[in-house]
Formats: C-alpha cells, sequence, structure tokens
C-alpha cells in the first residue's frame, strides 16, 4: 500500500529494497486510487520508488502497488499438468502467470480468454535478496606442502545475509624466510603495556607496518629517530601482548593479499562444505591473516587469525624437496666426506637430521655441514644410537642459489674395543 506518494514517486517505508535495484522494471498500481497506471522505475531507494514519466492520475493512501518486470517473458510448455517454472529466486515477490492454451499449429488462443493467477515467491534455504552485510566468518589455513597453503573451513554462525555472497578477501602477513635470519632486535627489554620500543639499528619503516617479535604482533603508529624508535600497537592480529628482552629479533611481515570468487548460493550449499583453495607462497612463514566477506550490501566484519604461538613462530609453507647426503661404510674422520652437493635454487629449511644403519660404541659421532666454506648446521649421534637430534631450520639461513653442500665427520669413538658407527646419512628436508 502506498504510504508516501507524489506526482513521480510511491513508496511505502517498510519496503526494504537494495539502493536502484529495481531500476528499469515496472510499477504498476493493482487497485485503488489510480489503478491500472504503469510506469518505469528510473530509480529507487530502500523505501521509495521514483517513476517516469508522472502519473496520470496521483495515487492515494488507498493505492496498491507492485513491482513487475516490464514484459512477459516465456516461462515453459506441457502437454499435460503440471507445468514447471523457473523464477528468480526473489523471496517475498509476485510472478504473474498466464496459460495460454495452443493447437498442433501452434496457434495460441487470446490472451483475454486465458486465466491470470500470481504466485508469491517463498524464500526457500538461503534464498532471497540480503538485507545486510555478512555475519563474522570463521576459516582456518592448512598446508599442503610443496609450498601452497591453502583456505579452508569457511563458515558462519547463520546463513542470513550470505545468499549474495560472491567474494571473499584474505590477507597474509608473513616473513619471506629466503631473507635469511632477522637482523633488527631490541635494544633493550620491554613490558607487555609499552607502546614505544627502541630498536639496535635504524629500520626502513612506514606507519601501519606490521612486525613481529616473538609469538606477538605489533602495529607501527609512529617512526622516529629514522627508523630506530617506534611508537606501536600491540597485540594485533588476535595475538597476545608479552614482555620480550633485548635483543630480541624483530621481523618486519610483508602482505599478500587473495581475492576468491563464490557464486550466488554457494554458502550452504553441499560444494561449501568441502571448500579449498590454495595459493602458492613458498617459504614464507605465516605469522597471521584476516579475512572477510563481501554480499551485494557489503563487506562483513574482519576475522584475524595469528600463528605466531606455534612452535615455529607461524606456519612455514616451504618449498618441499630434500637434499641427501650419504657415506657409505664405517665412519672415519674426515673433511669431505661426501662429495660437494650443489644447490640449484634458493630454498629455506625445514630441518636436519643424521641416521646410522650400525650405532657408534664408546663415544658418540659429531659431524658438520658447511654452505660454501661457512658452517651451517652441526649434529650429534649419541653413542648407542642411531639417529641424531633433528635441528629445526626455522633460525637457520637458506640454502644458496648455487652454493655447494659439504659434510666433514669431525669425531667418532677411536679408543680399543669401540665402533664408529656404520653407513650414515644425513638428509636436509626443504
Amino acid at each position: 500500500r502506498a504510504v508516501s506518494f507524489s506526482a513521480t514517486t510511491i513508496g511505502n517505508g517498510g519496503l526494504g529494497l537494495l539502493v536502484n535495484e529495481f531500476s528499469g522494471t515496472t510499477v504498476r498500481i493493482m487497485r485503488g486510487v489510480g489503478s491500472g497506471q504503469e510506469r518505469i522505475i528510473s530509480l529507487n531507494s530502500q523505501t521509495v520508488l521514483t517513476i517516469t514519466p508522472p502519473w496520470t492520475t496521483l495515487p492515494d493512501t488507498t493505492s496498491h502497488f507492485t513491482i513487475v518486470d516490464s514484459a512477459w517473458n516465456f516461462g515453459a510448455v506441457g502437454t499435460s499438468s503440471p507445468v514447471k517454472i523457473q523464477v528468480p529466486n526473489r523471496g517475498g515477490q509476485t510472478v504473474q502467470i498466464s496459460g495460454r492454451s495452443a493447437n498442433a499449429l501452434d496457434q495460441e488462443s487470446q490472451y483475454e480468454l486465458n486465466p491470470l493467477t500470481r504466485w508469491q515467491i517463498g524464500s526457500s534455504g538461503t534464498g532471497g535478496i540480503d538485507s545486510d552485510v555478512p555475519p563474522l566468518p570463521v576459516f582456518s589455513l592448512s598446508l599442503a606442502g610443496q609450498g601452497t597453503i591453502e583456505l579452508t573451513g569457511i563458515s558462519f554462525p547463520t546463513l542470513a545475509n550470505t545468499h549474495t555472497a560472491n567474494t571473499g578477501t584474505l590477507t597474509l602477513y608473513f616473513w619471506s624466510e629466503l631473507n635469511g635470519p632477522p637482523t633488527l632486535a631490541l635494544a633493550s627489554a620491554t613490558s607487555a603495556v609499552d607502546t614505544a620500543l627502541t630498536l639496535s639499528a635504524p629500520g626502513s619503516f612506514t606507519a601501519n607496518t606490521f612486525i613481529q617479535i616473538g609469538s606477538e604482533i605489533l602495529v607501527i603508529t609512529d617512526v622516529q629517530n629514522g627508523g630506530q624508535d617506534l611508537l606501536v600497537e600491540r597485540g594485533a592480529q588476535e595475538s597476545t601482548a608479552a614482555g620480550h628482552s633485548a635483543g630480541a629479533p624483530v621481523r618486519v611481515l610483508e602482505r599478500s593479499t587473495e581475492v576468491v570468487p563464490f557464486s550466488e548460493g554457494f554458502f550452504g550449499s553441499p560444494a561449501s562444505q568441502s571448500y579449498a583453495h590454495s595459493i602458492f607462497l613458498p617459504d614464507a612463514r605465516i605469522a597471521a591473516a584476516e579475512f572477510y566477506v563481501t554480499n551485494s550490501v557489503g563487506n562483513s566484519l574482519v576475522r584475524h587469525l595469528s600463528f605466531g604461538a606455534t612452535n615455529d613462530g607461524g606456519l612455514r609453507t616451504l618449498s618441499g624437496g630434500q637434499v641427501t647426503l650419504q657415506v657409505d661404510g664405517y665412519l672415519a674422520v674426515q673433511t669431505n666426506a661426501t662429495p660437494p652437493f650443489v644447490v640449484e635454487g634458493t630454498h629455506a629449511v625445514r630441518d636436519i637430521a643424521a641416521v646410522l644403519s650400525e650405532a657408534p660404541v664408546g663415544g658418540s659421532v659429531q659431524l658438520r655441514i658447511l654452505q660454501n666454506t661457512t658452517s651451517y648446521a652441526t649434529l650429534t649421534i649419541p653413542a648407542g644410537q642411531t639417529t641424531s637430534a633433528a635441528i629445526s631450520g626455522s633460525d637457520l639461513p637458506p640454502l644458496a642459489a648455487g652454493a655447494r653442500l659439504r659434510l666433514d665427520i669431525l669425531s667418532v669413538p677411536g679408543a680399543p674395543n669401540t665402533l664408529p658407527g656404520k653407513s650414515l646419512t644425513v638428509t636436509i628436508r626443504l
């Protein structure tokens, strides 16, 4: 029913339309003053339709109006009842249906001789038009291997306002492990509430840069003293603010944004339950992530996740593969115990471990891996055991493209009644 009206408008405060959603369609006065008039909708607000040309007879509060398509569309054909007709799933809107008979020559009967009926579309499932932005989403990240991370587990506390969701925006905050260990550190200790930091050396920062210290994510709000003094916001991205000691490494995080598409009505369908989107980002340590979903109304609130409290200080994507160095037979102290291995491309290291087929007796085996001429890692296989403790590569520099890896055996048991260990394999996982 018309509540507001003028020569070029008609409206009702309870319409709840999307702005200009029905631009180009037709409004018809069904009964009351001005009944039978039809006008093109030039634009619409949430509650008012603006029409062209003006009404011939000005409507009033007795006028009842409806929004219709500007032309009839062929629905379906059949030789018996019922005939199934597909219409847009717009909950609360009305379709006018005219059923016309035809003969064998496909000659239709006159329009006036056939019934005209109206059907209001119900809202099935999550159909209909969203009236607000989507609710706060839930999501997760999983490591798929070989430098790939997957966006999975997208869900909502309710499916209301998710029907027209068409994109999701994922931003990853990460440290590239190909940069090597961080060169910046705290010059002095800080408490969990301090918002001013002094670094060991000046850095290149701008406001709104994210940094990671320990498991905490911080946002730089101001840069002072040439980049050596920072004002920060603590506990960003749902991380926990904590105290940090002098010398704690400071990692400057990079950002990567990925926009993922969805089809209309995707959420709530069986396909949404197994959704996964792959992102190739090798040799990165993801410290935090944020995600929001966009529908026809706008953006949802942003969900934040922090991964700094994991054992590695983040999700390590790595690149996959491994390097294996082997020595056959019984061991002896030896420099360049294996031929040098030439690294083809730059890679971060997942971990390093050594294994023997026969354990040493009477002492341990000491090993050293060198990258070119620089000591890279040392391993110890204790007496009576065949494996060393694995060394995490999270704090090691990357293996550089073109570098030569060499293995030295530093010590083995050599006293009487001892055994040096046999058949050594050192594995460097990437």
